[in-house]
This record gives C-alpha cells, structure tokens and sequence, in this order.
C-alpha cells in the first residue's frame, strides 16, 4: 500500500531555496511558497486526479500549514530589498476563506510583500477579493482553460460554469487585482468552434496575461 499522507506539514523542515538561488540569483526577486497541499478537484489532465487515484479511499487529500508555520518562513522576506514579489503555488490558495483573512492578516503586517496566488473560478466571491487586495495581492492567476461548455466541462471535467467564471473575473478586477488566465489548447475532439467560444469569453473578460498551453498526451 501506499504510505499515508504527511497530514502535519508544519513538521517539515522550511525548504532550503539557497541551492537555487547560488545557481541562478535572478530566482530571488519572486519567492515561490507553497501553504498547503492538495486539491479537492479531479481535472482530468491534472496531476491531483492521479494522486487522488493512487490514494483512493482516502479523505483527506487537502493538507494546510499552520499560519504561524507560514509566516515563519516568510516574515524574514520583509524589508528584503531583493524580493520583488511572493507566488503563493497553492493549487486553490483561496479554499479556507477564515483561514485566508488570518493568513493575510499576518502577511500584511510581518511581510508586506506584494503576491500572486492560483485561485479556481468557484472560490472566489467579493469578500474573498476584498481579502486578498487587503493583504497585498495584485495578481490572481485562475485556470479556465476553455470557453467551451463541451471541452471544459465533458472533457476536462472542470465543474465551474461560463457564469463562475466572468464572476469570479469581475470580483477580481474589481478590486484592482491584476487578472492571469490559462488556457489549454488541443483537447480531444477540440474543434474550431470550441476556440471561437474561448476568444469570445477572453474578449469578454480582458484578462491582463494570457497563459496559452498545449495539451500533453502522456
């Protein structure tokens, strides 16, 4: 069988990111950090839903350090002239949203940083914005993939709705937080029409960046 999940992250030793940065300098001006581990969706071509089915019969699949573990790690960043910016790398980083304002909370006052974070179209409402502009975010970068009901839904099995995602773009945007989209493209069956309905959205939306992939066949 399979050896359980680490459940405790807090009991993991703070990752040492010096045997990067002593080869490549430039990787200091954006930390990467992860909180949690874990994602409680199945996108078919998404490593979670490997995961999820080697550890099948499990529950909890979704692990979250405490927010004293992670501001440990991150509040020696704070007045570092060098680090221009956090990624949160979370795959949903706004799933707790009690947990989400304790940990902005705490991030605004010992590290004020500006960051980025992954979010998922069903996460995010107002208040969550609201949230993650009060503790410095400027970008969110959200997964949509396609515009495409038929691809993203039937064959990407993404549960969120056209509607989830224009909302959680506007909730976005409203705020003043900067908008990243990622797209993949050559689904199976994918045809011309499904990428005129992922332009028309794009259009709609006017996300600031655009992440373009290319489905990889494995």
């Amino acid at each position: 069988p399979v050896r359980d999940y680490i459940h405790n992250l807090d009991e993991l030793p703070l990752a040492d990111k010096e045997l990067f940065y002593s080869k490549v300098p430039q990787f200091r001006e954006c930390y990467l950090v992860m909180t949690s581990r874990g994602c409680p969706f199945r996108c078919s071509y998404c490593i979670n839903d490997a995961v999820q089915s080697v550890y099948v019969g499990h529950t909890r699949h979704i692990r979250m350090r405490s927010v004293e573990n992670v501001i440990k790690e991150l509040s020696v960043l704070k007045g570092n002239k060098t680090v221009k910016a956090v990624f949160f790398e979370d795959d949903v980083f706004t799933l707790n949203k009690k947990r989400l304002a304790e940990l902005m909370d705490a991030y605004k006052k010992e590290v004020e940083i500006p960051f980025w974070c992954f979010v998922h179209p069903q996460t995010i409402t107002p208040e969550i914005a609201r949230i993650l502009k009060d503790g410095g975010c400027w970008m969110g970068n959200m997964g949509m993939q396609s515009g495409s009901d038929r691809i993203r839904n039937g064959i990407m099995r993404r549960k969120e709705s056209f509607a989830d995602i224009v909302n959680a773009a506007s909730c976005l945007q409203g705020e003043g937080i900067k908008l990243a989209l990622d797209i993949i493209l050559g689904s199976p069956t994918e045809t011309r029409e499904d990428l005129e309905k992922t332009v028309d959205i794009l259009m709609k939306i006017k996300p600031d960046r655009l992440n373009t992939y290319w489905l990889t066949y494995y």
